[in-house]
């Protein structure tokens, strides 16, 4: 039997590669529903540049470089040879894919600022996030008073996997 040799640095290497995925990915994450709802992903749909996704969404020149910053270095878009702005295969999933969309939506406006008390949930065995809708037990009883779209993304939530 051949012996094969594993290199500890490469290991390593990936381990920090993840470890800094997951530190940021809170960041990437919101960049990503800005971008989406603002209509950056929109306007990468086909090769653009910088000022033409400032003209398409009104958005100021510093907003599209902070979010193209983002964009680009979580693989959402990337630079064309000319230098041109363009949706990667998961950005297009972001901006087309239903299942994505649903998700997406649910995650930021439904459970996103609940997740801080994630810790304090954990502890007393309750959803102690849901205060930040409400006093309730559960989110059954308040779902007709819960935030227009937070009410929106949990219906579509719920829709989409009971369907």
């Amino acid at each position: 039997m051949i012996k094969r040799k594993t290199n500890k640095h490469s290991g390593i290497i990936e381990a920090l590669h993840q470890a800094q995925k997951i530190a940021f990915s809170p960041f990437i994450f919101q960049a990503c529903v800005a971008a989406k709802r603002l209509g950056v992903l929109a306007a990468m749909t086909e090769p653009a540049s910088e000022s033409d996704i400032e003209h398409k969404t009104g958005l100021s020149a510093y907003a599209v470089a902070v979010l193209v910053d983002a964009l680009v270095a979580s693989d959402i878009c990337r630079r064309t040879e000319n230098g041109a702005l363009q949706l990667t295969k998961t950005g297009e999933c972001l901006l087309f894919d239903e299942m994505t969309s649903v998700n997406l939506d649910f995650a930021a406006d439904v459970c996103y600022g609940a997740l801080e008390s994630l810790e304090e949930s954990l502890k007393t065995a309750r959803p102690e996030g849901l205060k930040r809708f409400g006093s309730w037990s559960t989110i059954y009883p308040g779902l007709s008073k819960l935030p227009q779209r937070a009410r929106r993304s949990w219906f579509a939530f719920d829709h989409y996997y009971s369907d």
